[in-house]
């Protein structure tokens, strides 16, 4: 959750963490290669936000993304693993009071719509980026979306007092998993197989809580207006999945008790 903690054996962000880096792969590297780490990492000077950097940040606050989307509504998805309980924040100096928590409630899960030109800020901190409100903040007594609040009276946790804002930059999520699902592999199914019922959603295996692959609709809009629906269940922890387009056939990629059973590669079709 930014700041640091026990867990994470007290390791800072640095300034590329929980972000998308966009590279191009056009511009010609020096003997050697690019350098494009920074702080203590070894160039300090490194500024992934100049425009003619080779390697770019694209959106940032993305933590635990283990996979990437573009749609052909020319949006870029990202299902998020929201953070363990027992996390730390920062504390926001542009905003009265002190933000900073410590023992913080497990997060929820995610997906981001990250648009097609990127820019925004998805709710996992980082001060050298002067991003410091993890996810929705706590602007008001009413609840909010993606809120970091006490769950309750009696709880451990720690949440925001009510009147935190969020990250001026905080774009927000267009889809709530819900807490330890794990959203993991995610793809664009392109194929009429199914009888077309599944042609342009995004199909995203759920590792933990779901051990399953749900649809997801986007409407016009691009946000995730439409139906959800589980297409694929009872599976074993799946992680990943792809679509061969020729025929439409799914290949899932599962890891039984984190590998400790050996993994299998399952086809649906």
């Amino acid at each position: 959750m930014c700041a640091p903690d026990d867990a994470w054996f007290n390791r800072a962000e640095n300034l590329l963490s929980g972000a998308i880096l966009q590279i191009d792969p056009r511009r010609t590297a020096p003997k050697g290669g690019f350098n494009v780490q920074t702080e203590d990492r070894g160039a300090a000077n490194y500024n992934p936000f100049a425009a003619n950097a080779p390697v770019k940040i694209f959106a940032t606050g993305i933590r635990n993304a283990y996979d990437l989307v573009w749609h052909r509504n020319g949006n870029l998805y990202v299902p998020t693993n929201g953070s363990a309980a027992g996390g730390n924040t920062p504390e926001d100096p542009t905003q009265a009071g002190n933000q900073a928590l410590t023992n913080v409630a497990t997060q929820n899960d995610y997906l981001f719509k990250i648009g097609r030109n990127g820019g925004g800020y998805y709710g996992h901190p980082n001060t050298l980026r002067r991003e410091y409100i993890l996810n929705g903040g706590n602007p008001d007594a009413n609840p909010n979306p993606a809120e970091v609040v006490k769950p309750t009276l009696n709880s451990p946790y720690s949440g925001y007092a009510v009147g935190t804002q969020t990250d001026p930059n905080y774009r927000g999520f267009v889809y709530d998993f819900g807490r330890n699902r794990s959203p993991n592999g995610a793809i664009e199914y392109k194929s009429g197989k199914f009888g077309g019922a599944l042609q342009n959603k995004l199909l995203v295996t759920e590792f933990s809580g779901g051990d399953d692959i749900l649809a997801l609709t986007p409407g016009t809009d691009g946000n995730v207006n439409g139906s959800v629906t589980k297409v694929f269940s009872n599976l074993t922890d799946p992680l990943d999945l792809i679509e061969n387009t020729r025929n439409g056939n799914l290949y899932v990629a599962e890891l039984p008790n984190n590998g400790r059973s050996g993994g299998q590669i399952t086809l649906l079709s």
